[in-house]
């Protein structure tokens, strides 16, 4: 630490910082004895410790040059994250359709066996009650039918 107050005193010593402005005069130091010296040397390191905390700062704030094919690896990078974000949603949406489509054909169905097994309300044809007329009927062939009189093609 003596070399740095011996160092302040001179103006052109190798170890002497450039001066601010604002710094006393070392000539109006050294009249004084060593106090005034060790405020100038106490002036000068927190200067530089001002400088030093702004040049901290600025370090993060800048940006570090990145070369061409790490940005374009990370512009890749995003883009596949993007396009995995839109397939997980369009598959989101496709498990709820297909799901809504299980549940109707489901309905269809369960529609489909309560009309088959009803019991026709207006003859019974001395069928079982529990059989309905249409269950194991084999198809017929089509049939016309005129006003005069009916005919069936077998």
């Amino acid at each position: 630490m003596g070399d740095l107050e011996e160092s302040s005193s001179g103006p052109s010593s190798p170890w002497s910082l450039e001066r601010s402005n604002d710094s006393p005069p070392p000539e109006s130091s050294e009249s004084s004895g060593s106090l005034p010296a060790a405020a100038v040397v106490q002036h000068r390191r927190n200067l530089l410790q001002v400088q030093l905390n702004g040049h901290r700062s600025d370090r993060f704030k800048r940006k570090l040059p990145v070369d061409h094919a790490v940005q374009e690896d990370l512009k890749l990078k995003r883009r596949m994250v993007e396009l995995m974000e839109q397939n997980q949603k369009t598959s989101t949406r496709n498990a709820e359709s297909f799901v809504l489509m299980n549940d109707n054909i489901r309905e269809g169905f369960s529609l489909m066996r309560e009309f088959m097994h009803a019991q026709p309300h207006s003859s019974s044809g001395g069928q079982l009650p529990e059989q309905s007329p249409y269950l194991y009927r084999r198809p017929q062939p089509a049939y016309t039918q005129t006003p005069l009189h009916h005919t069936c093609t077998r």
